[in-house]
């Protein structure tokens, strides 16, 4: 499993607005983190529509934790990037979705796997990255 950079880009800036107690404008966090502007912006706007960050508009305007560090999973982070955690095709209960689901003897048992990696991301908080 890899997360994708814009991942790992987000988890950096989510760990730079838990370090920081004042509102962070994209400028300033793309400075902080050498992440270029446009893409900070990009991540902070998926990031306020998940709820995971807000933001105050204005001259004075940025972004902020929408909640606690410690509340803010490193699998809820995942998720609002990736979407869904799902190791394999056949990890989620949707059948179909694999032309080999008739014939595999492994179907229906990543589901096991899946849930033991999204449930130790689950216990990861932001906190504890940052």
């Amino acid at each position: 499993m890899k997360l994708s950079k814009l991942t790992d880009y987000s988890l950096v800036l989510l760990s730079r607005l838990a370090a920081e107690k004042e509102l962070q404008t994209a400028r300033g966090l793309s400075q902080k983190t050498a992440i270029p502007e446009p893409t900070v912006a990009k991540l902070m706007k998926a990031l306020v529509k998940q709820n995971i960050v807000s933001s105050v508009r204005g001259s004075n305007g940025g972004y902020k934790l929408a909640g606690n560090a410690c509340d803010i999973s490193a699998a809820r982070v995942i998720e609002a990037i990736e979407g869904p955690i799902q190791l394999t095709q056949c990890a989620t209960p949707h059948t179909g979705s694999c032309i080999l689901e008739g014939s595999c003897h492994l179907s229906g048992r990543w589901g096991k796997i899946n849930g033991a990696v999204k449930s130790a991301l689950e216990e990861i908080s932001l906190k504890d990255l940052a």
